[in-house]
């Protein structure tokens, strides 16, 4: 071939470079796994039906998952909000992990979108400790990877090349050739993303040798007078049945894939086999050209070079070469039948840190007959005994399946669960719970107006579930808060209420008062009227309860309290007077009563008095008078709570009660301006100041001292006027006697006896606070229930405008919680539009449903309509059946196996199941059968190959069974460091070492062959190993290291998987080329070589 020939070849050869070079973005690449079943597959069929009917459906969950860590929830909105504003997300859902520790946003975005570099913009706005993971994790290789792997594969050419040029010129040949294998990639309908990001590396380190054997043939011809052309078209000629024999077998090896049922192997087989049949053309193309180009630098850039040595290897092998050759024979069986204790994986789901806090759902998908829809009910109903499910929504079990309110708060929940990251963020889960159902369903069922309930049990009620319950904690003042915080304090009075009777026989009667006693009226105030003509002032000075001295020189007259009531209740007996004599009994006042017997004394009413004791917590059940006046006034009536329950007016006469108690207490003496201005507060001095005065101060003569000159002297030992009560009586006789009679003289004085006592008036209507009182003590007592009407009438008498329609809400609530279920049932359809059309207009809720409440309900509505639409059609209908079951393990299998058992008995076999896990089990369950078709075809064609190269059946069944033994090791050594290979490995690695390191076997026996026609066996053996080893180490370095480099830094489960099994197999296949083939060659001579062609001696 002249050199013009090959520049016109390498021109054509850069042009179809570039335009490929053009093509590379147009190419399809599909990350869609399921598009690789085979077309027989129960599960590509059901695909292809929920395509066809449904639109598709989604086998993989939200596309960007982020987990926070340690965020208030405070804050939950607020990131919600940031994350909805990136215009690349469609939805966000959030959840809280168990421990709530952790946080998780699942987001929904198109198929289009750079998750990764979507996800680092999101980091990036917030400063928290955030976990991102996508569903593109992996997929991509960084471009650190695929340079460090070049960068490797470039170091290992320079170390074994023999000049510094050859490494550049290797790289450019094969670097066109793999621009042109991805670009014609896009002639293809498309390309799994696995495939598009291995074929590079995996091209380079399957033809690099081509190169390798090209340019050493191109040394040994470049001698003498050879020019340049002449040397290169020699090398190829000499190269030729050598590269086209090592292409062949690997062209072949990975054609096999393409038999296999799974179409991945088709992908992945056509796109290398294309790419190692470029590198073949550019090997004779390109290459040549180059190094015409380039031929003296290639010369003069020589360099020493790494050789291994070969000498100790060989004369090992020479020496024990019967041994090895046995020892091959029974490694290759032992790998065979070890290699099956190792489990075949076919997951490729990476591990993932968002996981471990938040399990998914893996879901299952039945595609059964729309007409066969009236079996489903009962299949559900049996899967969901499986321990297994954890839920099973179907159109007929989710739209038509009655429910009980507990059940239907559970499915709900569920439902939540496994819909969340296509529903929309409105629904809020917490919305339907358990008792938010059980309300729902009686406002539905049991939103009965006549339902009754006593005023104790509403008020119970909602002390105990509503205070602090948010939906109605907004309704309750602080007001309202204060009567149910003294609700606490008065439960026990209304318990008390039935031993009322029987706390009366057995309690002793109450002591009676030294002074006669009128009706007793009630503690809180007076109330008969008094006497128009002696209306009381408004003022009321205050009295001093300090004790006056009353002594001889003293500058004023006292009037000893506790001495002076008694004799007026006596004088003038009267309601008022006979409460304050009763009053002035200091040792009553003193004395412990029980609540029957201090009601007797006070004149309050047994009711009230048991409810005062409640509130005082007093664990004998007793206090004095004076205690209890005291607890009243002190503690009660400064109660917010009780504001509308007690007047001012009785707050005063409580005051003027307690104040005359203090008194008492005290032993205090009054003046008598003091004792007027008490008295006539009290109602109790009706006879006139004149008469009072003479009461108090009576002389010798008829009327009181009115000045300190006419003081009277106390009794010595009392300080009182005790001792003049007798002189008191004669002297009110002796005028009243003196009246009768006409004598003007004793007019005065006997006008204070003959005047009568005021008559009684008719009692002067209650106040507002006292009805109120009558009314709370009432409600609390009858023991009588009322209807939500007539409760809110009476609240509103009480001072608490509560509106009806709260009160009936409360009613409707009271009944939902004191019923553990309501025996009524509803679908949800039912629920949802009897939410949607009744209660979110109902008149009683409009407190708490504003526009924004129904606009988030409706979006919910509208979703849920659309996903439930999604489970049925016309002809075919959808059945989700969840589970927690990991993606690949032999309880998923066993449990794919008994859904497809039952779902066949079910539908008559008209089904068809769809999901993750169905995929792994159809492809487990065909995988034997497959892998032994992809084995034998492989087997089968690269030992016709190499038998027609050798002419001999002998050395292909020598390679074959060397490089499967390299096979089977590999699996096993999967197994160890891993537990399990990876299908997709198992069936790529296999064809790609079957095709590729048998190469090294070939290039061997050639060598052993050609030597052995003018050396000996073991001389042979030696010579072989110096002409192949650069080869083999140089090219075997490459597919040992590149790989394995890869391996370890791509996180792709199926990538890493691939090119590490690659890098294993390709190293236990070339050590075992450099000890067992020469010694196997070496033991079966006779076999290998025709008796012709052996050396003679």
């Amino acid at each position: 071939m002249k050199k013009r020939t090959h520049y016109i070849l390498l021109f054509c050869m850069l042009a179809l470079s570039a335009v490929c070079g053009i093509l590379i973005p147009k190419v399809n690449v599909n990350s869609d796994m399921t598009r690789y079943l085979p077309d027989d597959s129960q599960m590509k069929q059901g695909l292809d039906i929920v395509t066809a009917e449904f639109g598709g459906t989604q086998m993989t969950g939200p596309a960007v998952r982020l987990m926070f860590r340690d965020v208030a929830s405070s804050r939950v909105q607020g990131i919600t909000d940031t994350l909805s504003s990136f215009s690349q997300v469609k939805a966000v859902s959030h959840s809280f992990s168990e421990d709530g520790q952790y946080v998780l946003f699942e987001l929904n975005v198109p198929n289009s979108v750079d998750q990764k570099l979507l996800g680092q913009e999101i980091s990036s706005r917030f400063e928290d400790d955030i976990v991102v993971e996508t569903s593109q994790d992996g997929n991509t290789p960084p471009a650190s990877v695929m340079i460090i792997a070049a960068a490797l594969i470039l170091i290992i050419l320079v170390a074994m090349a023999q000049s510094w040029l050859e490494p550049l010129i290797f790289l450019i040949s094969t670097g066109l050739a793999v621009v042109m294998n991805i670009g014609t990639n896009a002639l293809l309908p498309s390309v799994s993303i696995t495939t598009n990001y291995i074929v590079a590396i995996l091209q380079m380190v399957l033809s690099l040798d081509y190169s390798i054997v090209l340019m050493n043939r191109y040394r040994q011809e470049k001698t003498g007078e050879n020019s340049p052309v002449e040397a290169v078209n020699r090398a190829i000629k000499r190269a030729f049945p050598s590269i086209m024999s090592s292409a062949a077998t690997t062209v072949v090896g990975l054609v096999m894939l393409v038999f296999m049922r799974l179409k991945i192997g088709m992908d992945m087989g056509v796109v290398l086999a294309k790419g190692v049949i470029f590198s073949l053309v550019c090997t004779f193309t390109v290459l040549p050209s180059l190094l015409m180009i380039f031929q003296k630098g290639v010369m003069n850039t020589g360099k020493k070079t790494f050789v291994l040595p070969t000498n100790r290897i060989s004369r090992m092998v020479t020496r024990y070469k019967i041994p090895l050759a046995c020892a091959a024979i029974v490694l290759f069986f032992f790998a065979f039948f070890q290699s099956k204790k190792t489990d075949i994986s076919f997951s490729m789901e990476r591990e993932s840190e968002i996981n471990s806090v938040f399990p998914q759902h893996n879901p299952f998908v039945v595609v059964y007959p729309t007409a066969a829809e009236s079996s489903v009910p009962a299949l559900a109903d049996s899967l969901l005994k499986d321990g297994a499910v954890e839920g099973v929504y179907a159109y007929p079990t989710v739209m038509r399946r009655q429910y009980t309110s507990s059940e239907m708060a559970g499915q709900i929940q569920t439902m939540a669960a496994g819909f969340k990251e296509e529903l929309p963020k409105e629904l809020d889960s917490s919305m339907f719970t358990a008792s938010m159902m059980s309300l729902v369903y009686h406002m539905k069922f049991e939103d009965d107006p006549s339902r009754q309930i006593s005023f104790p049990e509403l008020l119970g009620f909602i002390r105990e579930h509503c205070v602090g319950n948010p939906m109605f904690d907004s309704v309750l003042d602080d007001d309202m808060r204060e009567k149910l915080a003294l609700l606490d304090m008065y439960a026990p009075a209304v318990e008390e209420e039935e031993n009322v009777a029987e706390s009366r026989v057995e309690e002793a009667p109450a002591p009676k008062a030294s002074a006669p006693k009128a009706p007793a009226p009630k503690a809180t105030a007076p109330d008969t009227p008094k006497p128009a003509a002696e209306a009381v002032p408004e003022a009321k000075p205050q009295i001093s309860l300090a004790p006056k001295p009353v002594t001889p020189g003293s500058s004023a007259f006292a009037v000893r309290l506790s001495a002076f009531l008694p004799r007026l209740a006596e004088a003038y007996p009267s309601t008022e007077t006979a409460v304050l004599a009763s009053l002035s009994d200091r040792t009553m006042n003193n004395t412990p009563m029980a609540a029957p017997a201090m009601s007797e004394f006070i004149g309050s009413t047994p009711t009230q008095t048991r409810m005062v004791y409640s509130f005082s917590k007093n664990k004998s059940k007793q206090m004095t008078p004076y205690e209890y006046v005291h607890f009243l006034y002190d503690d009660l009536f400064n109660r917010k709570a009780l504001a509308s329950f007690v007047s001012e007016d009785q707050k005063e006469g409580l005051r003027q009660r307690m104040n005359v108690m203090d008194l008492i207490q005290k032993d205090a003496s009054l003046e008598f301006s003091e004792l007027y201005s008490l008295l006539r507060d009290f109602g109790a001095a009706s006879a006139g100041e004149a008469r009072l005065r003479t009461l108090a101060f009576p002389s010798s003569g008829s009327t009181a001292p009115e000045a300190p000159s006419a003081v009277s002297r106390p009794d010595s030992t009392s300080g009182t006027l005790v001792a003049e009560l007798p002189q008191q009586k004669d002297s009110l006789a002796s005028s009243a006697g003196n009246a009768v009679s006409g004598n003007p003289a004793a007019t005065d004085t006997a006008s204070v006896n003959v005047q009568p006592l005021p008559k009684p008036v008719k009692p002067k209507k209650k106040s507002i606070e006292e009805q109120r009182q009558d009314l709370f003590m009432d409600l609390m007592y009858s023991g009588r229930s009322y209807t939500a009407r007539q409760m809110a009438g009476f609240f509103k008498r009480l001072g608490e405008p509560v509106g009806e329609d709260l009160i009936s809400l409360l009613y409707v609530y009271y009944a939902s919680v004191s019923e553990e279920d309501c025996h009524h049932t509803m679908n949800i359809e039912e629920l949802v539009n009897f939410i949607g059309d009744d209660l979110l207009n109902d008149k009683r809720l409009s407190g708490y449903i504003d526009d924004e409440v129904r606009s988030h309900f409706n979006g919910f509505r509208k979703a849920f309509e659309e996903k439930i639409s999604l489970l049925r059609r016309e002809d075919h209908s959808l059945m989700l059946v969840l589970t927690k079951l990991p993606p690949e393990s032999r309880e998923t299998y066993d449990f794919v196996s008994r859904l497809s058992s039952v779902c066949d008995d079910c539908f008559g076999g008209e089904s068809q199941l769809v999901g993750e896990s169905v995929m792994y089990s159809e492809m487990k369950n065909g995988f034997g059968r497959e892998m032994r078709l992809v084995t034998i075809l492989t087997v089968l064609a690269i030992f016709l190959i190499v038998a027609v190269s050798f002419r001999s059946v002998i050395v292909p069944l020598i390679l074959v069974m060397t490089v499967m033994t390299a096979v089977y090791v590999n699996v096993i050594f999967s197994g160890i460091f891993s537990g399990t290979m990876l299908y997709l490995a198992y069936l790529i690695v296999q064809s790609i070492l079957m095709g590729a390191t048998i190469d090294y076997g070939i290039l061997y026996a050639n060598y052993y062959k050609e030597y052995r026609k003018t050396m000996d066996i073991n001389d042979a053996i030696t010579a072989a190993y110096r002409g192949f080893i650069r080869t083999i180490m140089t090219s075997g370095l490459i597919m040992v290291v590149a790989p394995g480099a890869m391996a370890l830094l791509v996180d792709d489960v199926a990538i890493s998987a691939i090119v590490g099994s690659l890098s294993i197999g390709a190293m236990v296949s070339v050590v075992l080329i450099l000890l067992v083939v020469p010694a196997v060659l070496g033991a079966f001579d006779s076999l290998v070589v025709r008796k012709k062609d052996r050396f003679k001696k």
